[in-house]
């Protein structure tokens, strides 16, 4: 390289020149301007997405728990027939538990009426309601009854188990019992059987005769075509959610443990705060069965009207898991009361009718 070379080169590097401090400054401020508002709108199509996504989950949950206590509520005092002149229940001490208290298949609860001691942790703030019905599903058709011998023949295999609760109809006169036998019968079992003789089953039942109920010793054979099934028996109350993030939707249903009655509870909606029922009642009994009047379940209970519910009023309050989803405490208006919640939680309240299908036309 020659020396003008050289110098022109120089020349050239001395001319080229950095950032000043000002273009900087100016440039670091355009780039967080720039973040700021990136982030932004990033931040706000989060809380959108989280919104959405809360208000989905919440009416999921209505959804959920209103079909869940809807089939119940549908079907509640379902016998098998459409009407039925004699009911008895021979099983010992079942007017003591609410899941076998048959001649209520409707029964609701509230502050004011107390809550059994097996509706675990209940918030009393909420309502409660047991209802009881047969299982259509497991329904087997008899072929033979033999009082004597306490054994009952039906016509195809049946899934009954030693402790289960049973029910039997011909329409004209039906029974609850315990089914006390046979016990490893290999299948397909064919008979069952209502002994007072296993002591391994419990409650147990006060007498082999089906015709009357406990001291009412009436001998009666249901004839072939008579029917036999499952009682299901649910109740629903609101209880603190296992995770501890408010409240949820819980069941106490009818089961067993080997051969003795009891009852299981299951979480079945998480995010159900409270519950409030209204019992609509037929005071006039007019052709049509429709309610003339909509009480709470302790008015129910003073005025004797249990066996006049015909509809049930439901009403849930859902609270989002996620907090801070609201600009500020949301005002709504549950069991005909406006309240500000305590949060910024979101909040819905979700209302239906339900009827009774076995006492409306």
């Amino acid at each position: 390289m020659s020396s003008h070379q050289f110098i022109r080169l120089s020349r050239r590097f001395n001319n080229q020149h950095g950032f000043t401090i000002v273009e900087f400054l100016v440039a670091a401020a355009i780039s967080l301007v720039m973040l700021a508002v990136i982030a932004q709108v990033f931040m706000g199509a989060r809380t959108s997405y989280m919104y959405q996504t809360a208000m989905a989950r919440m009416q999921e949950s209505a959804r959920f728990a209103t079909d869940l206590i809807s089939q119940d509520v549908k079907s509640a005092g379902f016998q098998g027939c459409g009407t039925v002149g004699k009911t008895a229940n021979v099983i010992t001490d079942s007017s003591l538990s609410w899941w076998l208290d048959t001649p209520n298949p409707v029964r609701g609860y509230d502050l004011n009426t107390g809550f059994p001691a097996d509706f675990t942790n209940v918030v009393t703030s909420s309502d409660g309601v047991v209802l009881i019905r047969t299982d259509s599903v497991s329904e087997r058709l008899v072929t033979a009854h033999d009082p004597g011998a306490s054994t009952i023949t039906v016509s195809s295999g049946h899934q009954f188990e030693p402790g289960e609760i049973l029910f039997m109809t011909d329409c004209q006169n039906s029974a609850f019992f315990q089914m006390s036998g046979p016990t490893g019968a290999p299948p397909p079992v064919l008979t069952i059987e209502h002994l007072t003789t296993n002591a391994a089953i419990a409650p147990n039942n006060c007498q082999k005769d089906l015709g009357g109920n406990c001291g009412s010793t009436t001998a009666h054979t249901f004839s072939p075509g008579s029917l036999v099934s499952r009682v299901v028996s649910n109740a629903y109350f609101i209880a603190p959610a296992s995770g501890g993030n408010g409240n949820a939707l819980w069941m106490r249903m009818l089961s067993r443990s080997g051969t003795v009655a009891t009852t299981i509870l299951q979480e079945m909606v998480p995010g159900v705060q409270a519950m409030k029922l209204l019992y609509g009642v037929n005071d006039i009994g007019d052709a049509d069965s429709s309610a003339d009047r909509y009480l709470r379940a302790a008015e129910v209970d003073s005025q004797n009207q249990r066996g006049q519910i015909v509809s049930i009023k439901l009403e849930f309050l859902l609270r989002s898991e996620d907090g801070n989803l609201a600009s500020t405490p949301q005002t709504y208006v549950f069991d005909d009361t406006s309240v500000t919640a305590a949060d910024r939680n979101l909040y819905r309240v979700m209302s239906t009718t339900l009827n009774l299908r076995n006492r409306t036309t």
